[in-house]
């Protein structure tokens, strides 16, 4: 279907269709965790048949759930906590559509000013969520409170509401910069940068900690 003069010459509905091919691109990625009372979390599958999400709202080592992209409700189990990063990662039984795996991308490359999408999912009959905003604050590598090591430190100006904590920080093109966390500074929203992530994610599998 040819597209008319005005959908050419009009920059902002350009940049909204490419936002939204940002977030349908990773949705297949992005699951609810069920490992805590009332309220899921977010994650992403990392790897085929992994999945990362946040330290803080696992609450749970056994009879965890993990929501697919289309429904499906899955087992986890907790292959390994990092309370120093906040992250965790759980195994999942294998399944086709657990095997979706995230596209990355280097969070060096980022500049303050950068436009970022959060992407989130809490139920999985609503699908997945996103939020949009820009890069507000980058830092060196710098260590936790609780004494990991983080690449680099990375803040932007959305909000990380209850649940979203495990989601994807997303560049323009649907490749994951990152794991977003409101545990690591006093409820303040901040993104595990996606070279961080792999770190743990290798000990983690093969030790079972950091």
């Amino acid at each position: 279907m040819e597209r008319s003069n005005a959908e050419i010459n009009n920059p902002l509905g350009e940049l909204s269709r490419q936002m939204a091919q940002a977030v349908e691109r990773v949705s297949p990625s992005i699951v609810a965790v069920d490992a805590r009372p009332r309220v899921r979390t977010s994650g992403v599958i990392w790897r085929p048949d992994v999945v990362v999400s946040t330290n803080h709202t696992i609450r749970r080592n056994e009879e965890i759930t993990v929501a697919l992209h289309d429904g499906q409700q899955v087992k986890a189990t907790v292959a390994g906590r990092d309370a120093g990063t906040d992250l965790a990662v759980l195994r999942i039984e294998k399944n086709e559509g657990a095997s979706t795996t995230a596209e990355f991308a280097d969070a060096s490359t980022l500049k303050v000013g950068n436009l970022v999408l959060a992407a989130g999912r809490t139920d999985p009959e609503r699908g997945v969520t996103a939020g949009l905003g820009i890069v507000a604050f980058l830092g060196d590598k710098w260590r936790t409170w609780r004494g990991g090591e983080i690449d680099r430190l990375i803040r932007t100006d959305i909000s990380i509401f209850i649940g979203y904590s495990g989601g994807a920080l997303l560049n323009t093109e649907g490749q994951v910069l990152g794991i977003n966390t409101t545990g690591l500074a006093r409820g303040a929203g901040l993104t595990i940068p996606a070279s961080t992530v792999n770190r743990i994610v290798e000990q983690l599998l093969q030790h079972g900690r950091v």
